[in-house]
């Protein structure tokens, strides 16, 4: 939706390209944990094995993306987007609450809880 709005590209290109952002994005993290070791066990850091496994199936929803993308009107995907935005952001702000809530607790010995939202910005 960003690039979208601020951007001005239509949703036929603002889809492929955040898919080429957040590969150029990937590559960089993969770059900086490459040599990193697991602080608690003698392996790398990432989990190449998990990694082939999350690929197959990360390959296969972008292949199906793509075909509905080229299928589907301006204003589904639109829609589809719009509605992904805010389930995530809603899914975030309930995480973002839950674990302010838990440190509130842990801060005031499990007092903090009672008064949870009152005092943010």
């Amino acid at each position: 939706p960003m690039l979208v709005t601020v951007g001005g590209f239509g949703v036929h290109h603002a889809i492929p390209l955040t898919q080429a952002c957040v590969l150029g994005a990937s590559m960089m993290n993969l770059a900086q944990n490459l040599r990193k070791r697991h602080p608690q066990a003698d392996r790398p850091l990432i989990d190449y094995s998990t990694g082939l496994i999350l690929e197959v199936t990360t390959l296969l929803g972008t292949i199906i993306g793509v075909d509905i993308n080229k299928v589907s009107p301006v204003w589904a995907i639109t829609i589809a987007l719009i509605l992904t935005l805010f389930f995530t952001t809603y899914r975030t702000f309930l995480k973002g609450f839950e674990l302010r809530k838990k440190e509130l607790e842990a801060d005031h010995g499990g007092g903090g809880g009672e008064n949870f939202g009152q005092g943010m910005p």
